[in-house]
């Protein structure tokens, strides 16, 4: 058995339907992105073979995610109230009104027949993290005894937070992005968690943030303000669920140059799955052109994990760079390759990445005395200033 999990298609922003009768505040529709994704994650799902019942939150946004599924994987849908939006304030709680079992069934069609629903079905009271994570595991556990075939969840961010902690008792608190789903087996106990591979990356969104305009704190030195000379960011080996943490550092840093020595979207292995070469184009070319937002100028030197001539035609903007090439930058000769042993000797900086095996240098020797430094992108992004030679490292990020 199966356990599909999945938070509702982006909603429509307050403009689009408040003041319309049949859209009271709290409960919003989606709007046409989330329309749309919700019928991506659909199609993926029906790929997969997912045909099992449908079990989703009493609200229009999430029913309406759940009957856009149904539809394309010949399934129903049951309203559940335990899944329902987490109340996390006294406000939202005061005038809200859920609609009943009718009314539901007047706006969506594949409701299943077997469904029911209390006339009052949520919560009275301001709810905490707690109190929802209580609501919905006991909903779980209930639910569970009481099905053994494949399942899907349509929840909210809190409810499929609480859903997604009872099925793994691990905590994870990277967001959950609209129309991403986790699959957990309850034979294997193994899964797949918030996977959004079936969206292209300017559709992946957590609400009204899209998901490349994600802002991740990041603490920025006081003395790179006052740095004036030339400014440049290296990067490497970026895997594509970190790449909100590169635009945002992009953005607070405004270097003059990137360098990316490579392995753009490194979890993918298009040299050897060709399968996800479709993916990887469509996360590399959204991460460069976002990067190109913030940067007058990306050298990119292709990785073994990327595909060096379709990404120069997607973004013919970048500066691509074989392995071993050597630029001269304020009279200071910097040698770029992706691999280490594929650097050309005789410069005065190195920059690469793909391994720490067999790594011989490392960050702690770089200092303003060394006559050659050495960056190693797998250590950390360094943002390094020209003619000085001055540097500053960042934490290298693993899943945001």
């Amino acid at each position: 058995m199966k356990i599909y999990v999945t938070r509702h298609g982006q909603v429509a922003p307050d403009t689009e339907y408040l003041g319309d009768e049949n859209h009271p505040k709290g409960d919003a529709p989606l709007s046409s992105l989330g329309r749309r994704q919700a019928e991506l994650l659909g199609e993926r799902l029906a790929l997969e073979g997912f045909s099992g019942k449908i079990y989703s939150s009493p609200f229009i946004r999430t029913m309406e995610s759940a009957e856009i599924i149904a539809k394309k994987v010949g399934s129903t849908v049951i309203p559940t109230p335990f899944l329902h939006e987490i109340f996390r304030s006294q406000g939202m709680v005061e005038g809200f009104v859920g609609r009943s079992l009718e009314e539901l069934k007047s706006l969506f069609t594949s409701i299943d027949e077997s469904a029911t629903l209390p006339p009052h079905w949520w919560t009275d009271t301001q709810e905490t993290g707690e109190d929802a994570r209580r609501r919905v595991s006991l909903g779980m556990e209930k639910l569970l005894r009481e099905v053994n075939e494949d399942i899907l969840i349509v929840g909210h961010g809190a409810s499929v937070d609480a859903a997604l902690l009872y099925l793994t008792a691990s905590e994870d608190h990277r967001p959950v992005y609209n129309a991403s789903y986790s699959v957990f087996d309850k034979e294997t106990k193994r899964g797949v968690r918030n996977s959004s591979s079936h969206l292209p990356i300017g559709m992946i969104t957590y609400n009204s943030v899209a998901y490349l305009e994600k802002e991740i704190k990041i603490d920025i030195p006081d003395g790179i303000s006052e740095e004036k000379g030339l400014r440049i960011l290296h990067i490497g080996d970026t895997l594509s669920t970190t790449y909100p943490y590169y635009v945002s550092l992009v953005k607070k840093l405004r270097p003059d140059i990137i360098i990316h020595t490579g392995d753009t979207a490194d979890e993918m292995k298009v040299g050897r799955d060709e399968s996800v070469r479709e993916l990887y184009f469509d996360r590399v070319k959204g991460f460069l052109d976002k990067l190109s937002e913030h940067s007058p100028r990306i050298i990119w030197v292709p990785g073994n994990n990327d595909i060096k001539e379709r990404v120069c035609e997607l973004c013919p903007y970048i500066e691509c760079r074989e392995q071993g090439s050597v630029i001269e930058l304020c009279g200071t000769r910097i040698s770029l390759a992706h691999e280490k042993e594929n650097l050309k000797d005789g410069a005065d900086v190195y920059f690469y990445g793909h391994t720490t095996r067999y790594e011989t240098w490392s960050a702690e020797r770089n200092t303003a005395d060394s006559a050659e430094l050495y960056f190693n992108a797998m250590w950390y992004p360094t943002f390094f200033i020209l003619p000085e030679k001055r540097f500053y490292y960042f934490s290298r990020p693993s899943v945001v």
